[in-house]
């Protein structure tokens, strides 16, 4: 038992673990969301805001408040569905990336529990284009046009 204790990482290398491995897609859209959290000067805060990007696992979004890596918060995405369902819409974040901006912090992070907070989005989301899995995304789906082109044409 001691052996697999020893394989473990420590809790604040997670954030930087995860983000070595990272390679899904993210998707530029601006989804409403309100974030709740303690600041880097511990005092508890909620603030509204909205999505730079997302991907299945994580987002990125601007806040006026400095957090840093490893920090977790609550993202609760506003708007859309019964009040009854509003447990489904939130879901507990810790920050990988927090950079100074002029109007505040540009935050990424990810997901800590498994949760579909975005719906449609993705899928109806622009892919960032910076990304590796996103441009390896898009060109898949431009040979797989390509493709059913080709057999459309053959009777």
């Amino acid at each position: 038992m001691r052996a697999s204790q020893n394989n473990e990482l420590p809790q604040a290398n997670l954030a930087a673990a995860y983000a070595r491995e990272r390679h899904e897609a993210r998707y530029q859209t601006a989804i409403a969301i309100e974030i709740s959290g303690i600041s880097k000067q511990r005092h508890v805060f909620h603030e509204m805001t909205s999505t730079k990007d997302i991907s299945e696992w994580g987002c990125c979004f601007e806040l006026s408040v400095g957090l840093r890596p490893n920090d977790m918060f609550l993202l609760r995405v506003m708007g859309g569905g019964p009040p009854e369902e509003a447990d489904k819409r939130r879901s507990l974040f810790q920050v990988l990336r927090a950079e100074k901006t002029g109007r505040g912090w540009l935050i990424a992070a990810w997901k800590l529990e498994d949760r579909n907070l975005w719906g449609d989005a993705i899928r109806n989301g622009a892919p960032d284009r910076g990304t590796r899995e996103s441009r390896k995304h898009m060109a898949a789906k431009r040979r797989g046009r390509r493709r059913r082109t080709k057999t459309d044409g053959i009777a």
